[in-house]
């Protein structure tokens, strides 16, 4: 495949399904890999909490 052959935008449409199947089983494995964690799949996080100087918008969708 060579993207400078053919748009982004056509490849995606002509491979819609294989791209959709590969969505679905990356979500599965996910969602089977979260019931399961691993130590190795854990990390800390150092943080501080403060407050914003700026306010913050939340942007969001509903999945139906």
């Amino acid at each position: 495949m060579l993207l400078s052959d053919t748009s982004l935008l056509e490849y995606t449409s002509s491979h819609k399904t294989e791209i959709e199947d590969m969505l679905l089983d990356v979500d599965k494995r996910t969602i089977a890999r979260g019931a399961n964690p691993a130590v190795s799949d854990s990390f800390a996080i150092d943080y501080k909490v403060r407050p914003s100087p700026h306010k913050v918008t939340i942007r969001t969708y509903e999945q139906s």
